[in-house]
């Protein structure tokens, strides 16, 4: 792995800021769609703690604003795991995109409800128009 002493975002990198931001939570969501897409059935994202991991803790390099909580604190794309860990074999349910290149989406049937993950796979603003009840959209 290639060195990062000053927490760039350098990829191939033990250390990489954005496996600790939004970026590594989109990706993350894109990743699993892809796979679940695909009939993949089970996958690891990482770990719990540590370098690849989704929840805060010290280490020995620094992290820009977690290192500075008083708290216990989790990265954005453990909320994703999160989120997705109780729906793992669900009935998926068919999502177009018209930019895959800037957007990703997921969505799963969970009882009644169905249940959409978007993601933004870019640094700009995304719009999203979901189809709405009876006709129509809502963005």
């Amino acid at each position: 792995m290639a060195p990062n002493p000053d927490n760039g975002r350098v990829c191939l990198s033990r250390i990489d800021p954005r496996q600790r931001g939004l970026f590594n939570a989109a990706w993350i969501l894109a990743y699993i769609a892809a796979f679940a897409r695909g009939g993949v059935e089970a996958i690891a994202m990482g770990a719990p703690t540590g370098s690849f991991g989704h929840i805060y803790r010290r280490t020995d390099f620094v992290q820009p604003y977690y290192d500075e909580l008083d708290g216990k604190a989790v990265y954005p794309a453990f909320h994703v795991l999160a989120g997705l860990a109780p729906r793992s074999g669900k009935t998926l349910v068919g999502v177009e995109v018209s930019d895959t290149r800037a957007i990703d989406a997921l969505a799963i049937r969970d009882g009644a409800a169905t249940v959409l993950w978007v993601a933004n796979k870019t640094a700009e603003r995304q719009e999203v128009t979901l189809p709405a009840k009876g006709g129509g959209a809502s963005r």
